[in-house]
């Protein structure tokens, strides 16, 4: 049977949130006594009976863990290595019986391969055609539309359950056979699917956001773009959002704005470029010019500063008496014992000065302070002072907006919802209308790079 290999270099990520994917569990309550697991948890084999008892008793396992609605659409297949009599693949719970097939006792349901039925309960509904050695069938739990459907050799099988949801305990994967010699091979993602899943995933996606976006007029709503813009603002990457407002046609507002604020962009734009070089003794002198005495009101982002200036010396390789010089009038500026940094602060300052200790810092355990993120740090923390300094406000609005965001995602998944596995924020936003679609050379412009938030 030909592997769909287009599924599997995402399915990791989009299937299963936890550190590894599923399998068979192999404790005594989860597994019948007849069935015996490989190594991995993922073959099953109906252990051959020397008892003088017919070899036909039902036997199940079910999943290591329970499935969550918030993994949104969970598909995994089962393939038929060796075929005795029947083999059942479905989902019950935790009260499921392991010694009858999926489908047999009201906790569980499944689809049996024999004759090719339906079982909830003890009812068996005509469904899909039988399956024999060779055969892959899989099971798909699609709990956005509430629903459980199979498939037979990468073939979609039709709506097998409408009641997905309404279950009150946590829903596992399960599987049962009754014959001697039974093998079975489970996928739960852990390899490439006969069934196309990354293509049905991205058209369920397709879908939410198709409905999503009907019921919602974020779509180019211009304050969606001005809050964008807002953000490039704030970062200083102010020839980006003035090449934003020139693509979107009736956004003048924006272009306005940003006329009014191209002094405080350029400045802060000068400041980070400092910054990143690391002459952060140069952007010490260009605010006090600016904005006098900033750093007294603003300690915070004073300590960080002077801090930064002194392992640039250390960096530069400074001589040693103009290093050691600076790091005392650090210690004699933020170690006061009245100072409300002292305590807040002191392990960032003694590891800058283990710095000096090192014959190599860079190779040394505090060389992290040596690193472009620091200066990076150091430029955003600037940033927002100087913007709080002009009366601004030192967080994007969408920078909250993104906050709140994660803070909803967290609640969802409290909550066990499904379209927890859709809500990107990019794709939650939208893309601009036509006319304002040249994203692509917005965020690619060499000049002005995008400040991505994370």
């Amino acid at each position: 049977m030909e592997k769909n290999n287009t599924s599997s270099p995402t399915l990791s990520s989009i299937h299963d949130s936890e550190d590894s994917l599923l399998t068979w569990s192999s404790k005594f309550s989860d597994k019948s006594s007849f069935l015996e697991l490989d190594p991995s948890h993922l073959i099953l084999t109906y252990k051959e009976r020397v008892t003088g008892k017919p070899d036909n008793e039902p036997a199940s396992v079910r999943s290591s863990r329970p499935i969550s609605p918030t993994t949104g659409i969970f598909y995994w297949e089962l393939t038929i290595l060796k075929k005795g009599r029947a083999v059942g693949i479905g989902i019950g719970n935790s009260n499921a019986t392991m010694n009858k097939l999926p489908g047999m006792e009201k906790h569980s349901f499944g689809y049996h391969t024999e004759d090719g039925s339906l079982h909830k309960g003890t009812a068996a509904l005509p469904y899909g055609p039988t399956c024999t050695t060779g055969d892959v069938i899989g099971c798909c739990l699609n709990f956005l539309d509430n629903l459980v459907f199979f498939t037979k050799n990468g073939l979609r099988l039709g709506v097998a359950n409408k009641d997905l949801l309404n279950a009150s305990l946590p829903i596992y994967a399960m599987v049962g056979t009754r014959g001697s010699g039974d093998e079975l091979l489970t996928n739960f993602g852990q390899g490439p699917f006969v069934f196309d899943y990354l293509s049905y995933f991205q058209e369920e996606k397709a879908a939410f956001y198709k409905q999503l976006h009907e019921k919602s007029s974020i779509r180019g709503d211009p304050f969606v773009l001005e809050m964008v813009a807002d953000y490039l603002f704030q970062t200083a990457h102010g020839a980006t959002a003035e090449a934003l407002a020139l693509e979107c046609s009736g956004l003048e507002f924006i272009r306005q704005r940003y006329q009014r604020a191209r002094p405080s962009i350029e400045f802060r734009q000068g400041l980070k470029v400092l910054v990143l070089e690391g002459r952060v003794d140069k952007v010490v002198e260009e605010v006090e010019k600016r904005h006098p005495r900033m750093f007294e009101r603003n300690p915070k982002v004073g300590f960080f500063v002077q801090t930064q200036v002194f392992v640039e010396l250390i960096r530069s390789q400074a001589p040693v008496a103009e290093t050691v010089g600076f790091g005392q009038s650090l210690l004699l500026r933020y170690f006061k014992s009245e100072s409300p940094l002292s305590y807040d602060y002191q392990n960032v300052l003694e590891e800058a000065f283990a710095l000096v200790a090192y014959h190599d810092p860079f190779t040394s355990p505090v060389a992290y302070l040596l690193q472009p993120f620091r200066r990076e740090f150091v430029a955003d923390l600037l940033n927002s002072a100087i913007l709080e300094e002009e009366g601004e406000s030192g967080v994007a609005t969408l920078e909250s907006v993104y906050r709140q965001f994660t803070a909803i995602r967290e609640e969802l998944h409290a909550q066990n919802c499904p379209s927890l596995i859709f809500t990107d924020f990019k794709d939650l936003l939208g893309k601009p209308t036509k006319e304002c679609a040249q994203e692509d050379e917005l965020v690619s412009m060499e000049t002005d790079p995008p400040h991505m938030v994370t």
